[in-house]
Protein backbone atom coordinates (compact mmCIF):
# COMPACT_ATOMS: atom_id res chain seq x y z
CA UNK A 1 0.00 0.00 0.00
CA UNK A 2 1.44 2.96 -1.04
CA UNK A 3 -0.90 5.79 1.73
CA UNK A 4 -2.12 5.72 5.02
CA UNK A 5 -5.64 5.84 3.09
CA UNK A 6 -5.11 2.27 0.98
CA UNK A 7 -3.63 0.90 4.24
CA UNK A 8 -7.27 1.80 6.24
CA UNK A 9 -9.02 0.22 3.44
CA UNK A 10 -10.17 3.47 1.44
CA UNK A 11 -10.45 2.83 -2.35
CA UNK A 12 -10.83 4.84 -5.24
CA UNK A 13 -14.74 4.77 -6.21
CA UNK A 14 -15.88 5.12 -2.77
CA UNK A 15 -18.20 7.97 -1.73
CA UNK A 16 -17.10 9.37 1.43
CA UNK A 17 -20.92 10.29 3.29
CA UNK A 18 -18.98 11.45 6.74
CA UNK A 19 -15.78 12.58 8.26
CA UNK A 20 -15.92 12.24 12.01
CA UNK A 21 -19.68 12.23 12.26
CA UNK A 22 -19.62 15.57 9.94
CA UNK A 23 -22.09 15.17 5.96
CA UNK A 24 -19.71 15.68 3.23
CA UNK A 25 -22.46 16.37 0.40
CA UNK A 26 -20.05 18.06 -1.51
CA UNK A 27 -16.22 19.41 -2.11
CA UNK A 28 -16.89 21.99 0.25
CA UNK A 29 -18.06 19.63 3.35
CA UNK A 30 -15.41 17.63 2.52
CA UNK A 31 -12.64 20.46 3.07
CA UNK A 32 -14.48 21.98 5.84
CA UNK A 33 -14.27 18.46 7.82
CA UNK A 34 -10.52 18.29 7.10
CA UNK A 35 -9.45 21.50 8.84
CA UNK A 36 -10.02 19.69 12.35
CA UNK A 37 -8.13 16.43 11.30
CA UNK A 38 -4.51 18.06 12.63
CA UNK A 39 -6.14 17.90 15.76
CA UNK A 40 -6.63 14.13 15.97
CA UNK A 41 -5.15 10.99 16.29
CA UNK A 42 -7.44 9.17 13.66
CA UNK A 43 -10.43 9.96 11.07
CA UNK A 44 -13.22 8.17 11.25
CA UNK A 45 -15.03 7.98 7.79
CA UNK A 46 -18.49 6.65 6.60
CA UNK A 47 -18.02 5.29 3.06
CA UNK A 48 -20.53 3.97 0.54
CA UNK A 49 -19.43 1.41 -1.98
CA UNK A 50 -20.49 -1.15 -3.99
CA UNK A 51 -24.66 -0.76 -2.60
CA UNK A 52 -22.29 -1.54 1.04
CA UNK A 53 -22.08 1.31 3.89
CA UNK A 54 -19.06 1.07 6.14
CA UNK A 55 -17.53 2.79 8.38
CA UNK A 56 -13.34 3.24 7.82
CA UNK A 57 -10.98 4.54 10.96
CA UNK A 58 -7.57 6.13 9.38
CA UNK A 59 -4.68 6.36 11.83
CA UNK A 60 -2.65 9.46 11.64
CA UNK A 61 1.31 9.11 12.53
Amino acid sequence: YNSIAERAGLKPGMIIMQINHKKTKNISDFNESLKDIDKKRHILMLVRYQNITKFITIRLK
